[in-house]
This record gives structure tokens, C-alpha cells and sequence, in this order.
């Protein structure tokens, strides 16, 4: 019963999260966004955490469920996500492409009624989450590039309004301190 419960914990907490934290004015939002547009290590550390939550996840269903191979298709998609390069340009792509977003998160629909591929289906679920709140990849060239870096470390309004393609209604201002709308925000 204590794994069933578990594993309820697993899916439903990334989706409350994520309902929470999503586009709102929180200031450590803005923080990680302004930080994992920034820095490499910020986002090596997103991805090992997502990496860590899934595994600890295959340790909860493989301790309930001994000898189900369903549990293999996911194993191997968390295997490919220990190489950063793989996981950022993974990551990166999803959340850059709408089409890509929409037809992987179909297929895991569709995924959900088949109970051999539940790992397989939550594993996609935890990376589809995952890639909403990852910079985009203009972003993170951007802040590559040294002389642009330094002017959007300045204004931090401008990384979340990139890495979210405008959906955001406030960001945080890292000059004054302060969370503003920004106006091409109020017509949406």
C-alpha cells in the first residue's frame, strides 16, 4: 500500500508543482530562469535532479513490481539522460518546438492505457514538465556569447520573456527589485 501511495506522490506532485510555479511572478522563478539561461552548471543541475527524481521512481515501481519488463523502455531513457549534452539538447528541443511538445505528450497519453509502459509513461511525463520550465536554446546562445551576456545579465526581464516566448504575464526586474508587467503581455 506504502508503494502505491508512493507512487501516487510521483505523479501527482511534479503536476502540482508545476501548476504552482508555472508562469508566475515568483522571484526565485526569475532567478532560475535568469540562472539556467546563464549558467551551464545550473542547468547540468536541473537535468541531474529530473535524472535523480526518475530513478528514484524506477527504485519505487521496481521494488512493487519485480519482473516486469516494462520497466526496461524507461531504463533506457533515463540511461541516455546521464550524458548532459544528450538531456540539454533534448530538453531544449522540446521546449522550443510546439509540435514536437504536442506529439510526444499525445503518444504519452495514449501510453497511459497500456500498463506495461506506466514507467515509460511517467518518465515522459517527468521530461515533458521538465522541458517547460528549461531556457530556450536562442537563450542559452545568447548568454553563451559574452558580450550579449553581460547586457542581459543587466535585465533579467529579458531572459524570462525570451525563455518562455512571451507567455509570461510579470517578471521579475533585477535592477529595482521589483516584479512589473511588461505591456505586450496584456493582450494575451
Amino acid at each position: 500500500m506504502l508503494l502505491k501511495i508512493l507512487q501516487l506522490i510521483f505523479c501527482v506532485s511534479p503536476l502540482v508543482l508545476s501548476l504552482i510555479l508555472y508562469k508566475k511572478p515568483f522571484r526565485f522563478m526569475a532567478k532560475l530562469h535568469a540562472a539556467m539561461s546563464q549558467n551551464i552548471r545550473a542547468r547540468k543541475l536541473y537535468t541531474r535532479v529530473i535524472l535523480f527524481l526518475l530513478l528514484l521512481f524506477h527504485y519505487v515501481y521496481a521494488s512493487g513490481h519485480a519482473g516486469e519488463f516494462g520497466i526496461l523502455v524507461s531504463t533506457v531513457i533515463c540511461a541516455a539522460m546521464f550524458s548532459f549534452k544528450l538531456a540539454d539538447r533534448c530538453l531544449s528541443r522540446l521546449h522550443d518546438s510546439m509540435g514536437l511538445f504536442a506529439g510526444i505528450s499525445a503518444i504519452t497519453l495514449v501510453s497511459c492505457f497500456e500498463p506495461y509502459l506506466y514507467t515509460t509513461t511517467v518518465t515522459a511525463y517527468y521530461i515533458l514538465l521538465a522541458a517547460l520550465f528549461y531556457p530556450s536554446a536562442p537563450v542559452t546562445v545568447e548568454c553563451n556569447n559574452e558580450e550579449k551576456a553581460e547586457g542581459l545579465t543587466m535585465h533579467a526581464e529579458t531572459i524570462a520573456e525570451a525563455t518562455h516566448a512571451h507567455q509570461h504575464a510579470m517578471v521579475f526586474e533585477a535592477g529595482k527589485g521589483s516584479i512589473s508587467e511588461t505591456p505586450h503581455c496584456n493582450n494575451h
